[in-house]
């Protein structure tokens, strides 16, 4: 009687043994990577003693790995701004020297820096030439420029004439002969001769200005008279008189003159007119 259960225990096992083997093969694997392992079931049976063992063992691992990089770059550029501007000067000739408010800077070119935003006077001084000032606004982060060409206190002097060659005397001192050019004449008025021989001479007086040229021109006239001849035609005509004598056939009673009476003028005349109306009786056709 002790057996039956036995048997039936043993019978037990072996139904369900199958099942166990089934469900062996359709085992799944999760997502999260989940390994179970097999069912081992060991059944030692002897002939009088029947010992049943049952092992089960479930190994799970799962293996989550979340690796997360962000890598943020940020550039940022600050640009600097100067609270203040700069100043170049530059003169012809160069040498020039700079006067900043009554300041002296040094010579031209030459750039000042660090110049707080504001008007300023400029001067640019050089020995020979006029001054040059500049009223000049400076901006904050900026330069401000200024190119001079520098006016020479002097002035210039040029002489022509025609014809060239002629003496040239300025104050009554010769310089020279047309044309010439006189460089570096201190301003002022002068008095200026121009002699040509064969010519009147030319003289005035011109004035000079600094930096500026005067030019002082002349034509010469001649102081020769010439002689001039003029041909005279004198015109000669021929003038032929015929006189015509015509004969009268009037026969004029000659009066006999008497000793004692004078001849009368007014029998002169009688016979005159009496020729004449015979001439033109003579002349009727």
């Amino acid at each position: 009687m002790k057996t039956l259960p036995v048997l039936a225990g043993l019978l037990l096992v072996l139904l369900l043994l199958p099942v166990v083997v089934l469900a062996d093969d359709t085992n799944t694997t999760a997502t999260s990577e989940t390994t179970v392992a097999a069912t081992t079931t060991e059944t030692t049976v002897a002939a009088t003693t029947t010992t049943a063992t049952t092992e089960t063992t479930t190994e799970v691992t799962t293996d989550t790995t979340t690796e997360t990089t962000t890598e943020v770059t940020t550039e940022v550029t600050t640009e600097t701004t100067s609270a203040y501007g700069s100043i170049y000067a530059e003169s012809d000739p160069e040498g020039a020297a700079v006067y900043l408010n009554s300041s002296y800077e040094g010579v031209t070119p030459i750039t000042l820096s660090d110049i707080t935003p504001g008007y300023y006077e400029l001067l640019l001084t050089l020995d020979g030439y006029c001054d040059s000032v500049y009223t000049i606004g400076v901006v904050a982060n900026d330069e401000t420029d200024i190119y001079d060409t520098m006016i020479s206190v002097n002035g210039t002097l040029y002489f022509s004439s025609y014809p060239s060659g002629a003496s040239i005397f300025l104050d009554s001192v010769y310089q020279g002969v047309t044309p010439l050019t006189l460089y570096d004449v201190t301003a002022g008025t002068y008095t200026v001769l121009l002699q040509l021989s064969g010519y009147d001479d030319m003289s005035g007086s011109y004035t000079v200005t600094a930096g500026n040229q005067t030019s002082v021109y002349n034509s010469f006239t001649s102081s020769v008279t010439e002689e001039t001849t003029v041909p005279t035609t004198i015109a000669t005509s021929k003038t032929t008189t015929k006189t015509t004598t015509a004969k009268s056939s009037v026969t004029v009673p000659t009066a006999w003159p008497t000793d004692t009476t004078p001849a009368s003028p007014v029998g002169i005349l009688t016979i005159i007119s009496g020729v004449g109306l015979g001439m033109l009786v003579l002349r009727k056709p």
